[in-house]
């Protein structure tokens, strides 16, 4: 939001991440720049993409048999959407298209996989616009194996919000090419004639010459088809996806691991002394301006780091120590967060361990 890239405010969020984070994970590239536009520290901020699980391949008469139950038939070529449905989605743009595509050829199938607040508006555009026949809402599914096995082409018309698709990336994993949206996380998962084809946001005639395309030109398909497939098992896997490259931030305290077993922790009278000192600073702080009170979070990011470089001998007066410390980075979160969002109830505090 704009609030959000207020000056004042990016500098609020990079002193808050300053003091709370050595390492920022985003799930795609465009989410990356959100967070860099916000205040959040280039260099500190790893693109990680979200990685799922291969979809079990059905053997041809489990296929079969699905398609006579959604009522596919098997020269049909199928075109699915799996996203909630809601107008950021783009449902509509990819209705237009398959009016489009409809008086093209008569075997095109739709299948619209996902519930929410624009079912009922969606089914009565698809009525609107005659295309009932060729057009199916299916509703929340909870296993999509038996529609993406039966599908040709994923879909993925978002306008509003998307990062890494997971949807895109199981439909991969069957080398299932996407005819994706140019917006937020697509550019990345969906590279042009390799593994799909990319269209303008929101232009349902580009979608439906994309998916017109890949229904006649079948060496282009197969060709996406293996890229699909390829790329799903060399990046977007949870196997690749589960050890990731992410660089190093240098220049920051790392927090310290508790590896006390005590279940009856003591505090020594200077480590006493030391919290009681910190507390004082934080709550001097929050009486303060908030802008004021995120200059000087600086200062006690070096005050905590004298405490931790100054560490107990006893590992149980350490292990309070740690558990404290946790309890008032989060106080002071929780300050920063009420004064830029007043009005946003805080439902319940995160338990610290």
């Amino acid at each position: 939001s704009k609030t959000l890239k207020h000056p004042i405010i990016k500098v609020i969020i990079a002193k808050i991440n300053d003091i709370l984070s050595t390492q920022i994970i985003a799930v795609a590239d465009a989410a990356k720049l959100d967070l860099i536009s916000i205040g959040c520290h280039n260099e500190q901020i790893a693109t990680v993409i979200n990685g799922v699980e291969p979809i079990r391949t059905l053997t041809k008469d489990e296929k079969d048999y699905y398609r006579a139950l959604l009522g596919v038939a098997n020269n049909d070529f199928v075109v699915t959407i799996l996203a909630r449905l809601e107008k950021y989605k783009g449902h509509i743009t990819l209705l237009k298209a398959a009016k489009i595509c409809s008086k093209h050829h008569q075997n095109f199938k739709f299948l619209i996989v996902g519930d929410g607040s624009e079912m009922n508006n969606l089914k009565a555009l698809a009525s609107k616009l005659e295309i009932d026949h060729c057009v199916k809402f299916l509703g929340f599914c909870q296993d999509v194996t038996p529609i993406l096995n039966i599908t040709n082409l994923n879909v993925n018309c978002s306008y509003g919000t998307e990062t890494s698709s997971l949807a895109i990336s199981e439909g991969m994993s069957l080398g299932i090419p996407c005819v994706a949206s140019d917006f937020g996380g697509n550019p990345h998962m969906v590279k042009n004639e390799i593994n799909g084809l990319l269209f303008p946001t929101s232009n349902e005639m580009e979608l439906a010459k994309s998916i017109i395309k890949f229904h006649s030109d079948s060496a282009l398909y197969k060709k996406c088809s293996l890229g699909a497939y390829e790329r799903f098992h060399k990046e977007f896997n949870a196997k690749a996806m589960a050890k990731p490259s992410i660089p190093i931030v240098g220049a920051r305290i790392e927090p310290l691991v508790a590896t006390s077993t005590s279940k009856k922790p003591m505090i020594g009278p200077v480590h006493e002394k030391l919290t009681n000192d910190k507390v004082k600073a934080i709550k001097k702080m929050l009486k303060r301006p908030l802008v004021c009170s995120a200059l000087l979070s600086t200062a006690l990011l070096h005050f905590d780091g004298r405490v931790i470089s100054n560490a107990p001998k006893n590992e149980a007066a350490n292990t309070t120590n740690i558990k404290k410390n946790k309890m008032l980075n989060t106080a002071l979160v929780e300050r920063a967060f009420k004064a830029l969002a007043p009005k946003i109830k805080v439902i319940a505090k995160p338990k610290v361990t």
